[in-house]
């Protein structure tokens, strides 16, 4: 899985993952050379590269060496979570340096130092466990009613062809149409339009159909879900409702899309 999200997943879900785990086990490790905490320019930006766990930081350090020949390439450094709250990104936010959380393919998350600390206490004092929800297999579900899920700012994409999913929007309001199963609210993806129509008709809502293509339900929708602490829930229409995490089912929908481009 950790192949995986390093190749596929969306810049989000690296950062969330990582400080998530960084909060579970009290440190995270940057690239440093002695004492010097190693910076990189990220398209114009000064950024300092962080990572939930030795490995990657060396699997970054390795890949430096292989386009560097220099003979002093940064080496991981551990740092406590008090030393990064107390000492590190208040050091980087006077310097105007943003945080490079878990680096990889494509675009990368570049926050402001004191951003990545508020983000950090949020999950020391309220753990998460990210890479858990990375593995839950989607289930099947049996809904116990619908919901109206606040937004803070409602995407349509207007394609009927390129669209992954479609969502309803309660009209008059700012929020989307969700299911509820085990007192669980899960935000609703419809794998049609007509599909979606045909479910606000029969439960007697108000609503209108939102297109999702893959990148915003990826980049918009999914983080939104995760945020708000929702599920996904995906209606075929065949009378099944297949409940699975944000983190999973935004991995899973770059992969697949990776692999389609590929072939």
């Amino acid at each position: 899985m950790l192949a995986a999200v390093i190749r596929y997943a969306p810049a989000w879900v690296r950062y969330v993952l990582t400080l998530s785990e960084i909060a579970r086990v009290s440190e995270g490790w940057v690239l440093a050379s002695g004492s010097d905490i190693a910076i990189i320019d990220a398209d114009g930006t000064s950024a300092m590269p962080l990572w939930m766990s030795r490995e990657l930081a060396e699997g970054a350090s390795a890949d430096d060496e292989e386009s560097d020949a220099a003979a002093t390439a940064p080496e991981p450094l551990a740092i406590s979570v008090a030393e990064l709250e107390e000492k590190t990104l208040p050091s980087l936010a006077e310097n105007g340096i943003s945080v490079s959380v878990f680096p990889g393919p494509g675009t990368n998350r570049l926050i402001g130092a004191m951003g990545v600390a508020r983000d950090l206490r949020t999950f020391v004092d309220d753990p998460r466990d990210v890479a858990g929800e990375l593995l839950v297999e989607p289930r099947l579900i049996q809904p116990e009613g619908w919901a109206n899920l606040e937004i803070p700012d409602p995407k349509n994409d207007d394609s009927d062809t390129d669209a992954a999913f479609w969502l309803l929007a309660a009209e008059n309001s700012e929020s989307v149409i969700g299911l509820v199963a085990d007192e669980q609210p899960s935000v609703a993806l419809f794998v049609s339009r007509q599909i979606a129509e045909a479910f606000a008709d029969e439960a007697g809502v108000p609503a209108t159909p939102l297109a999702a293509r893959t990148e915003s339900l990826v980049d918009h929708w999914l983080l939104m879900a995760f945020t708000a602490g929702w599920d996904a829930v995906i209606v075929t229409g065949d009378g099944e409702f297949g409940a699975v995490k944000p983190v999973r089912l935004a991995l899973d929908l770059l992969e697949v899309a990776a692999r389609a481009e590929a072939n």
